[in-house]
C-alpha cells in the first residue's frame, strides 16, 4: 500500500546493537523471554500469509521480527502521505501515546513538507499544549486544505471531530499502573483494548464513510483484552481503604475480596503499609486521628497530610500550591519548537533548585501577584502557563483551605 520498506534494525531497543540482529544468546532472560511468546503468537498467522503467497518474503520476515511492533514514525508519515495522495477529501486523525510521539511526528510531517503553506493544518492535541492553539481542531479547514489531527485517547471519548474521515490506530496508549514489584505507580505504552480499538474506529467517518488503519497485525488483535483493565486492580488502595474504614466494614481484605475485580493480596499488603507509615493507621487496621483527617479529605492520602502539616506549620500557601498541582495537572504548555526557551524560562522561576514542586509554587505565586496589577496575562504567556489550568490551581488552593477549615485547622480561608 505505501511500499514503505523500514530499515533494518531501526527501531532497536538494544542501543549498540542497532542494525544487526541481536544473538539470543546474548540477550537478557527477560528479554529472551518476551521474543519467544511473539514469536509464539505470532508463527501461525505468518504461516497462513505465507500460504496466502500476497505478501513478499521481506514483509514476512520483518513481521517475524519483534521490532515489528514498535511504533515506527517513518511508518505514519507514509500512511499519512499515503491516504493524501490516495484518498477523498477529509481530516486525517493519528492517535499516539504521548506527547514525545506528538512532537517528534510533528516535526517530521513538517520536515516532509506537510505545512500549512503547502496545503495542510497539523493539529496537535495535548493537555501541554495551550487551549487557544488547539481550538482550531473544530473548525473546518478551507477547501483544498488536509487538516491532520495528532492525538491521545482524549479524542477516543472527550471530544468529537465531525470532519475525521481517516483514522489512524497505532494501538498503543499510556496508562497508569501500580508496579507491585517495584511499589510505584508507573506510566507505561502498552497495548489498548479491543474496545479501545474499537472506539477508535468509530471517530473515521461521522457524517459519511470513514477508513481506520489499526498499525498492528490481526495476531496481535486477537491477544488484546476485551476491555481495559478495571482501576481497582491497577491503582493504588489508599484512599478506598481509609473510605471502608471510615464507614466501619471490618477488615480490609475480606472486604475487598467481595468486589467484583478483587485486587492483588500483596496491593492491599503494600497500601496497608503505606497507610501504616503515614501513621493514618494502627497496627490493627484501626483508623488513628491523622487517618480519620485524611479520610475525609478529597485526594490521596500523602498529599492530604502534606497540606495538613502545611497548616500546622504555617506555610500555607507554597504548600497548598504544590498539592494542587499534584492533584490536577502540569500549568505549563510547551508550544512545539519552542522547547529550549521554555526550559530556560521554566529555570528562571526554579531560582537556583532543582524542584518542580518550587517552580509551580513560585509561578502559581507570581502569577496570582500579577493578576492584581492586570499583569497575568503577560505573565502566562512569558512563561508559557496555562491561564486556565492556573485558575483551577488557584481554586483548588480555596477548596483546601476550606476542607481545612471546616475540620478547624484553619480559623479563616479566602
Amino acid at each position: 500500500m505505501t511500499r514503505f520498506i523500514p530499515n533494518p534494525g531501526q527501531n532497536s531497543k538494544f542501543g549498540k546493537h542497532r542494525g544487526t540482529k541481536r544473538k539470543e544468546w546474548r540477550m537478557k532472560p527477560k528479554d529472551k523471554e518476551e521474543m519467544l511468546a511473539f514469536r509464539g503468537m505470532v508463527h501461525p498467522y505468518l504461516r497462513e500469509l505465507t500460504a496466502s503467497r500476497n505478501y513478499s518474503a521481506e514483509v514476512i520476515n520483518f513481521l517475524y521480527d519483534q521490532e515489528s511492533e514498535e511504533l515506527s514514525l517513518d511508518l505514519l508519515t507514509e500512511l499519512i502521505k499515503y491516504i493524501d495522495r490516495s484518498q477523498g477529501e477529509g481530516a486525517i486523525l493519528v492517535f499516539l501515546p504521548g506527547w514525545d510521539k506528538i512532537s517528534a511526528l510533528n516535526r517530521m510531517l513538517t520536515q516532509e513538507g506537510l505545512t500549512e503553506r503547502a496545503g495542510y493544518l497539523v493539529i496537535p492535541l495535548h493537555s501541554m499544549l495551550s487551549t487557544v492553539s488547539q481550538k482550531t481542531v473544530f473548525n473546518r479547514p478551507p477547501r483544498g486544505v488536509r487538516k491532520i489531527v495528532i492525538a491521545t485517547n482524549i479524542a477516543e471519548t472527550s471530544i468529537t471531530i465531525d470532519d475525521v474521515v481517516f483514522v489512524v490506530d497505532c494501538g498503543k496508549i499510556k496508562m497508569k499502573n501500580f508496579d507491585l514489584n517495584l511499589n510505584v505507580t508507573t506510566l507505561k505504552e502498552e497495548w489498548v483494548s479491543l474496545a479501545n480499538a474499537r472506539q477508535r474506529r468509530g471517530r473515521a467517518g461521522r457524517v459519511r464513510d470513514g477508513v481506520c488503519y489499526h498499525l498492528f497485525t490481526r495476531a496481535r488483535e486477537q491477544m488484546l483484552e476485551s476491555y481495559p483493565i478495571p482501576e481497582m486492580l491497577r491503582t493504588r488502595l489508599e484512599e478506598v481503604i481509609l473510605q471502608a474504614k471510615m464507614l466501619q466494614l471490618g477488615d480490609i481484605k475480606p472486604f475487598l475480596s467481595k468486589v467484583l475485580n478483587p485486587p492483588e493480596p500483596k496491593a492491599i499488603d503494600l497500601s496497608l503499609k503505606l497507610l501504616n507509615d503515614l501513621n493514618a493507621l494502627d497496627n490493627e487496621e484501626n483508623l488513628t486521628p491523622l487517618g480519620y483527617h485524611l479520610a475525609k479529605l478529597p485526594m490521596d492520602p500523602q498529599t492530604g497530610k502534606m497540606i495538613l502539616m502545611g497548616a500546622l506549620f504555617a506555610v500555607i500557601d507554597p504548600v497548598f500550591s504544590v498539592a494542587a498541582s499534584l492533584s490536577f495537572k502540569d500549568a505549563f504548555v510547551v508550544p512545539i519548537e519552542e522547547e529550549k526557551v521554555f526550559f530556560r524560562k521554566k529555570k528562571e522561576l526554579a531560582m537556583g533548585t532543582k524542584s518542580d514542586h518550587l517552580v509551580l509554587a513560585e509561578a502559581l505565586t507570581r502569577w496570582e501577584a500579577e493578576n492584581e496589577t492586570n499583569g497575568g496575562w503577560r505573565f502566562t504567556k512569558e512563561y508559557y502557563l496555562s491561564p486556565n489550568t492556573l485558575s483551577m490551581l488557584k481554586d483548588m488552593k480555596k477548596q483546601f483551605a476550606q476542607h481545612l477549615h471546616d475540620m478547624m485547622f484553619l480559623s479563616t480561608y479566602h
